[in-house]
C-alpha cells in the first residue's frame, strides 16, 4: 500500500466546489493493484481493502489519485 496515505482537514470553501467548513478529507495514492493470484499482490489487495473499509464513517471524501490499478500487466 502506498506509503503517501495522508489525512487533512478542509477549512475554508473551496471555489466552484461544495466543500464547506471541516470535511475530513483522505487522499490515497499509487496503490498499483494486480489482478494476479500470486501471495504478493493478494496481500496488497487485502490490506488497500482494509484500508477503506477502515475509512467507512471517518471520511468525508476520499480522493484516488494515481495509478489505483495496474492493468497494463493483467
Amino acid at each position: 500500500m502506498s506509503k503517501r496515505i495522508s489525512e487533512q482537514s478542509v477549512s475554508s470553501r473551496t471555489k466552484g466546489s461544495e466543500l464547506h467548513g471541516n470535511m475530513r478529507v483522505y487522499i490515497a495514492s499509487d496503490f498499483h493493484l494486480k489482478f494476479s493470484e500470486n501471495e504478493e499482490d493478494s496481500a496488497r489487495r487485502k490490506r488497500v481493502l482494509s484500508f477503506l473499509e477502515s475509512l467507512v464513517g471517518k471520511a468525508d471524501l476520499l480522493i484516488l489519485n494515481g495509478d489505483i490499478f495496474d492493468i497494463w500487466f493483467v
